[in-house]
């Protein structure tokens, strides 16, 4: 009788550890049972449209450049110039690159590798380097081949980078003006 009583303890308490757990191996939609909002979507080897389609849902405006590549570009007050952000589709993952040619030429190369080392310290995104021409390169890369939702994409991808880049010019031009 208490080997019976013991294993019945035993399948109730895997029952309920699987039924709290399902969610989690579940998309956002398939868990809350309502079929969930767009944010709530999962994405894996995001497509450029369903990446245009989140830009769009946060009515940033870009275009299409090549079949693998969105331009997005930012007029910002703090900043003189105007400053693209590119990204580039593969099947895995989606790489930013931004650079204003020649800005920040000014300083010399062991300045702008210090600039970058402290930004980079600092930051968590982007990353900053020179490229073979001496142009400061700010770059971000999100790996997809997991599911991720797509208000991540936005949130921690899209305006993250969004709003740290024009930071990262401003600091540069903070301290060319110097």
């Amino acid at each position: 009788m208490k080997k019976t009583s013991l294993l019945k303890f035993a399948a109730f308490t895997i029952i309920g550890i699987l039924t709290c757990l399902l969610p989690l191996f579940q998309s956002t939609s398939e868990a809350s049972g309502k079929g969930g909002s767009d944010d709530e979507r999962m994405l894996k080897n995001i497509k450029i449209d369903e990446f245009a389609s989140l830009l769009d849902d946060l009515e940033l405006k870009y275009r299409k450049v090549e079949k693998d590549k969105l331009v997005l570009t930012i007029d910002d007050d703090d900043f003189d110039e105007t400053i693209p952000f590119i990204f580039s589709f593969e099947k895995k993952k989606i790489q930013l690159l931004v650079c204003v040619p020649d800005y920040g030429s000014e300083l010399t190369h062991v300045q702008a590798l210090e600039f970058c080392n402290e930004w980079n310290k600092g930051k968590v995104t982007p990353k900053v380097f020179l490229d073979d021409d001496g142009d400061f390169i700010a770059e971000a890369t999100l790996i997809h081949d997991e599911p991720i939702s797509a208000q991540y994409v936005k949130d921690n991808f899209i305006m993250m980078n969004v709003l740290a880049v024009p930071m990262f010019f401003k600091e540069l031009k903070e301290q060319i003006d110097e």
